[in-house]
Order: C-alpha cells, then structure tokens, then sequence
C-alpha cells in the first residue's frame, strides 16, 4: 500500500494571498480558456470568499493541492 501523504484542509482566508494566487494559477491550467488573466481568476476566488459559501483548501507544507470554493 502507497505511504500516505500528509496534508491539511483548511477554510481559505481571503488575507491569504498566497494561496489566493496559488489557486487562481491552478484554475487556469486546469480549465484552458476558463479567464483570460491571473487577476481574473483572482477575482473570481476572492468572490467566492463570502459567508454563506465553502471555500476549504488542501495544503501541504505551503502548497495549495485542492481547492472547492
């Protein structure tokens, strides 16, 4: 069996730019086409940031994995 990997899931902050520009970067690979620009995709995870949403990140030492927002 493959050794797990160590990894956390946390609600994302939106003073988290870090992981705001992580994601916003990770959207773009996964979805060609989806925005034109890096501040766009921004954007969009920043209007994701409100109460009654779920916005959680999966990182590991840093690194954004996952995001569902």
């Amino acid at each position: 069996m493959p050794e797990a990997i160590p990894y956390t899931i946390e609600d994302l902050r939106a003073e988290d730019m870090a992981a705001i520009d992580q994601i916003a970067g990770l959207l773009l690979r996964a979805f060609p086409g989806w925005k034109e620009t890096v501040e766009e995709a921004r954007e969009e995870v920043r209007a994701s940031l409100v109460d009654e949403n779920l916005s959680l990140v999966a990182q590991q030492n840093g690194k954004i994995l996952g995001w569902i927002g």
